[in-house]
């Protein structure tokens, strides 16, 4: 059997490294995009809310 890479291959050169730099600075690890997100959203419904 051939030997088995290592971890498969990103599926694009930024999105998938955890502590990329991105246009609006450093981003999060991928497992973490979506509950900060959510948390983002909540916070800003949140504060519009109470305005």
């Amino acid at each position: 059997m051939p030997a088995q890479p290592p971890a498969p291959p990103p599926p694009s050169g930024r999105d998938w490294w955890p502590f990329a730099e991105s246009e609006s600075g450093p981003a999060l690890p991928p497992r973490l995009w979506a509950p900060t997100l959510i948390l983002s959203v909540a916070l800003v419904l949140a504060v519009v809310a109470v305005l």
